[in-house]
């Protein structure tokens, strides 16, 4: 484990170097075949190194740059499927009068620009809009996930109806959701450009806290920063330094900026990253999005104590709205309340288990990145 996350870390270094400066500024690590796949499987930045090596690729090992070719190849390839749904589902929300809200990545599948990378698409949509569109989705071909409130088709990427925005445990949302329609589209909307970039940064940062960092999301940030004027940066920058990740928002902010400007890069969330490598590595087919660390980064999201227990409290309370699942729904016919209260007390339990796994998942992946800090010390020590 330690040795993948070694050579994902040194990938990550490269490939922040390219990211930043449209050219391999830093030798290619000599890493092996697998980390460099899994690498890029955990960053999904595979198109967007593409783009910025151009005539340099070549120079690449060739197992390297058939991995990454490969990567780029299939994540162009989600986005083009995304494509093709949000297109239909315009013309089926132009037949239903409504008008849903494209989120995050899902958005930049339609304006034609740079291609993230996704495995889903969200869209945001009044509470009593949602019943009408999830049954013409599925009058068109998709099957619905009751208890994760998904809809998917063979061959397309997830679509998940949202009824409100929210990033988890508690933290308020920055911004009052506006949104623009899309020029390409006859009923689908955009959150607007403010709004849009702040939303990207909590969700990442706080929704999935292993992702703060994740080169996919910075460089998403950094092209909805491209899209808003200096004065609502500004007005951004403002809101989210006032908010209780202060200093986590504002570090993906700088960090997605020194991208974008192509100045010098540092990189605030490389332990992160380490437990993210770790992690993935741990639990290939394990909950790795809900449990293990992602609490112990969360409370380092704040410092003061009162903050702590409010974050604990979200994380117990939150996350998913309390019709998500099953018995929830049907108590929820009669009272929400209810059913909020009964879906709290249900997977309240279940939280508290995986709160001490995540301690203790913490603990391990810590010890084995000081250990290998250490020992990456020594050698440079050594050298000089």
């Amino acid at each position: 484990m330690i040795d993948v996350v070694a050579e994902c870390l040194s990938l990550r270094r490269w490939a922040i170097a390219v990211l930043a400066h449209s050219s391999p500024t830093r030798p290619f690590p000599e890493v092996s075949v697998p980390s460099w796949r899994f690498f890029l499987a955990t960053e999904s930045c595979a198109r967007h190194l593409v783009a910025r090596l151009g005539s340099m690729a070549p120079t690449l090992p060739p197992a390297a740059r058939a991995v990454l070719q490969t990567a780029a190849r299939d994540e162009t390839q989600r986005v083009m499927a995304a494509r093709a749904q949000l297109m239909a589902m315009d013309g089926l929300a132009e037949r239903l009068g409504l008008e849903p809200v494209v989120l995050k990545g899902g958005m930049h599948a339609i304006d034609g620009g740079d291609v993230f990378d996704l495995c889903d698409v969200d869209l945001l949509l009044p509470r009593d809009d949602i019943p009408p569109f999830t049954h013409a989705m599925q009058q068109a071909g998709y099957r619905f996930n009751p208890s994760l409130e998904q809809l998917s088709m063979a061959g397309g990427v997830i679509v998940e109806p949202h009824y409100d925005l929210e990033v988890g445990y508690g933290v308020e949302v920055i911004g009052n959701g506006e949104s623009v329609r899309m020029p390409v589209c006859r009923r689908l909307r955009r959150l607007a450009p403010a709004a849009h970039l702040a939303f990207c940064v909590q969700h990442t940062t706080t929704k999935h806290p292993l992702r703060r960092g994740h080169l996919r999301d910075v460089l998403l940030i950094a092209d909805a920063m491209n899209d808003c004027s200096p004065a609502e940066l500004a007005d951004v920058r403002l809101a989210l330094g006032h908010t209780t990740g202060a200093e986590v928002y504002l570090s993906t902010l700088d960090f997605a900026d020194s991208i974008r400007s192509h100045a010098p890069v540092h990189d605030p969330f490389v332990r992160v990253a380490a437990a993210k490598y770790a992690t993935a590595d741990w639990f290939p087919n394990g909950p790795t999005s809900d449990y293990p660390l992602q609490f112990d980064h969360v409370l380092q999201f704040v410092a003061p104590a009162a903050e702590w227990w409010r974050l604990v409290k979200g994380y117990l309370t939150t996350n998913r709205a309390p019709t998500s699942r099953g018995y929830s729904r049907t108590v929820a016919r009669y009272s929400r309340p209810l059913a909020a209260g009964v879906a709290v007390m249900a997977r309240t339990p279940y939280r508290l288990v995986a709160l001490g796994n995540a301690f203790a998942v913490a603990m391990a992946i810590r010890i084995c990145y000081a250990l290998h800090w250490r020992q990456q010390q020594a050698g440079h020590v050594t050298h000089q």
